[in-house]
């Protein structure tokens, strides 16, 4: 009984992985807000590109504070970027459905988190947005 205790132990420790800072370095790209500013920025993998923006002070509107209820932080990504990303899901699809000059790479800052697929790209913030929640 004890011998079968320790097996079932050992196969749940999980092996020992050596993390250096390379892992979470900052993945650095570039934003371009709506007054076609560009802003130099570095995000960590896991974050979101609107807490990314919020932290260099650039300018989206993020009406409902980042809880996928509107279209405030529509932005398009590269086409290379988009392809690499995760999907958006069905509420960010049905937020985007509000938004103005939609493209076939928006999505909402609030739902893209940054990836090492980030690094030197530039992802532009939406000119013009809808400010209708739903």
């Amino acid at each position: 009984m004890l011998q079968r205790t320790i097996q079932r132990t050992l196969r749940s420790i999980k092996p020992f992985q050596f993390t250096s800072g390379i892992q979470n370095r900052p993945i650095a790209f570039k934003v371009v807000d709506c007054h076609s500013k560009s802003f130099d920025v570095e995000g960590k993998k896991g974050e979101s590109l609107l807490s990314v923006c919020e932290k260099f002070e650039i300018e989206v509107e993020a009406a409902c504070s980042g809880e996928c209820c509107c279209s405030t932080c529509h932005c398009y990504l590269t086409e290379e970027l988009f392809n690499a990303a995760e999907e958006p899901d069905e509420d960010e699809l049905d937020m985007l459905d509000l938004a103005i000059d939609l493209k076939d790479t928006s999505r909402l800052a609030c739902q893209t988190i940054i990836t090492d697929d980030f690094e030197g790209e530039t992802i532009e913030m939406a000119k013009e947005v809808s400010s209708a929640l739903s």
